[in-house]
């Protein structure tokens, strides 16, 4: 039985999250408050990641 080359594999679970933009500001326009209970966010990533899943109570 043959052998093949050991591959390795580099799963980067760290990005670089490029824009993080409040969608539905109700307030004055940047300044990052909002009176909404459900606020909605605009995330923009680089162009090679497949997946996202962000969590904003640490969980």
């Amino acid at each position: 039985m043959k052998q093949s080359a050991p591959l390795t594999v580099t799963v980067d679970t760290h990005i670089a999250i490029d824009r993080i933009e409040l969608v539905n500001d109700s307030g004055i326009p940047d300044d990052n408050l909002t009176n909404e209970a459900r606020p909605h966010f605009q995330v923009t990533v680089p162009a090679d990641v497949n997946g996202v899943r962000l969590s904003i109570d640490g969980g």
